[in-house]
């Protein structure tokens, strides 16, 4: 699975089998519903957009651009998520550029267009290896001083840009390094097994897709069922969804009623080439 969606025929087979499948960074609205075996661990698009959204209504910007690919799930959600929040909000969405992919390495046109509607941050949603080889620096080269925003899939991006052109630049993420004792406990361990630092989310994401399936488990086994009959495995889904204030790397757990978890957002802010987390929103 990936940032967009997990593939129909694993999410079709999980229901028909009835086996919980808990992807930990497929963000696509559309994988769960109110009564099937899907969750995630991630938030989803919408409210993701509606994060970034909010984020810049507080920054008191109200001219924005946005350019993101039309034919990925991932990118055109984000974007079209964020310009609906910001049309509720009074921001101005004054220039809307795209590409055909996702590894679309000439952005030049799409920024000199940026740069004419006289923006004051671009929502750019494509992945770290596009943004930082191409996107910034090309953006940066045709004129656009304004901010960037970026989502969750701008993690790791300092290792792909100059940090004068990333400097000021934030992306939403889905995890807060440092931000508390058990975090910091995580990362510790984390680089003791594998020798390198956390590079980005994905991990910790993954570590809570797996404390969250162990919650329905042991909700399943308290309640003395046979493991595999279907009672078991409805007891591991109300486990899941009766989650409320479970604590994980990522931030604390409850879902709604269509099995995406209720939870804040980390701002990343680019600072003398360095992800700093700024604050949860």
């Amino acid at each position: 699975q990936n940032f967009t969606d997990v593939d129909d025929k694993i999410i079709n087979r999980a229901n028909e089998e009835g086996v919980v499948l808990i992807p930990p960074s497929a963000t696509a609205d559309d994988i769960t519903t109110e009564d099937d075996y899907v969750f995630r661990a991630c938030f989803k698009d919408t409210l993701q957009g509606g994060i970034a959204a909010a984020y810049v209504d507080q920054q008191g910007i109200t001219r924005v651009g946005t350019i993101a690919c039309s034919a990925d799930t991932y990118s055109q959600g984000l974007v079209d998520a964020f310009a609906l929040a910001c049309e509720e909000r009074g921001i101005e969405v004054v220039e809307q550029q795209s590409t055909a992919t996702m590894n679309a390495q000439d952005f030049t046109n799409q920024f000199t267009a940026m740069v004419n509607a006289d923006v004051e941050l671009v929502y750019a949603v494509y992945y770290y290896d596009a943004v930082g080889p191409f996107l910034v620096t090309q953006a940066r080269a045709a004129g656009v001083t304004g901010t960037f925003l970026g989502g969750d899939g701008w993690g790791s991006v300092k290792d792909y840009a100059s940090a004068e052109d990333l400097e000021g630049s934030v992306y939403c993420s889905g995890y807060a390094p440092g931000s508390n004792d058990a975090v910091k406990k995580f990362e510790a361990d984390y680089e003791a097994k594998y020798g390198e630092a956390i590079p980005n989310m994905f991990a910790p994401l993954g570590y809570d897709a797996a404390l969250l399936l162990v919650e329905g488990l042991k909700a399943a086994e308290a309640a003395g069922l046979e493991a595999g009959s279907d009672d078991y495995k409805q007891a591991v889904i109300d486990g899941i969804k009766g989650i409320n204030g479970v604590e994980g790397i990522t931030g604390s757990y409850a879902f709604d009623e269509y099995n995406n978890p209720i939870k804040s957002a980390a701002m990343i802010k680019l600072t003398g080439g360095e992800e700093v987390f700024t604050e949860l929103f």
